[in-house]
């Protein structure tokens, strides 16, 4: 396939051990059409993709790979055998002349149902307001409230598993809303790395103080060029760079 090789991917270095554990693990997968350059986290977490295997796929396409073709997909490393031949006959590779579609930014689910006038509503979390929170099961105002102040300070969720960080947030409730839920990693605000301020940088949750530091001080001798940079420079630790890759950009 042309662009980036799909080998890229081989390179499980920068990825926590502990994203590989039971927790990381979707529940019973369900099975729908998706194109793989589209889907959002939360679509590949109901497939039944664990969530080391998203942010492995989350990588590949940040660094601009695209899927041509469904074998594209079973390239990618950790996508075993029997999972890619389970899902092979729903991957949906969108053609250039089609437009583009991410269907959970939509008002209507993108799950298959088996009676096409049942339409299943839902909140999309990177772009809902505290009112449309506030009308899930288990959610009252100050939970909303917290989730929208959380999101700010995060720039958005890739993974539903993320509203476990907000305060007050329980796994009871994850579960109670899971069905409701849909995320749309692209309206993920991110942070250009090499001309963020200090002050900027240091309110992101997954940074501390003395960590923007290090990164705003070799910023300002060199930019940086590419984000592994951070890693091989021992500038974070693996589990933090993990973690907050996938909202830093160069550009």
């Amino acid at each position: 396939m042309s662009g980036l090789d799909l080998t890229y991917v081989s390179d499980t270095s920068t990825v926590s051990d502990s994203l590989k554990g039971e927790e990381g693990m979707p529940p019973k997968p369900e099975l729908f059409e998706f194109d793989p350059n589209l889907a959002t986290g939360e679509m590949f977490h109901a497939l039944g993709l664990a969530s080391w295997q998203i942010q492995i796929i989350e990588r590949y396409r940040i660094k601009g790979g695209k899927f041509r073709n469904a074998e594209d997909f079973g390239k990618i490393y950790g996508i075993g055998v029997i999972q890619f031949e389970n899902l092979k006959p729903y991957i949906r590779i969108r053609k250039v002349s089609e437009p583009a579609r991410i269907e959970s930014s939509q008002k209507t689910s993108w799950k298959r149902v088996n009676n096409p006038a049942e339409i299943v509503s839902f909140v999309e979390l990177n772009s809902c307001d505290s009112i449309e929170l506030d009308n899930l099961k288990g959610i009252g105002k100050s939970s909303a409230a917290r989730i929208i102040k959380y999101r700010n300070r995060l720039g958005g969720f890739f993974n539903a598993q993320q509203l476990m960080e907000v305060y007050g947030f329980r796994k009871e409730m994850l579960e109670a809303i899971m069905p409701r839920i849909r995320i749309d990693s692209s309206r993920v605000h991110k942070i250009n790395l090499n001309t963020v301020a200090y002050s900027e940088l240091k309110k992101h949750p997954y940074l501390t103080a003395y960590q923007a530091k290090n990164l705003c001080l070799y910023r300002d001798k060199q930019k940086f060029k590419q984000l592994d940079e951070i890693r091989k420079n021992n500038l974070l630790s693996t589990e933090t760079f993990d973690k907050i890759m996938l909202y830093l950009s160069l550009e």
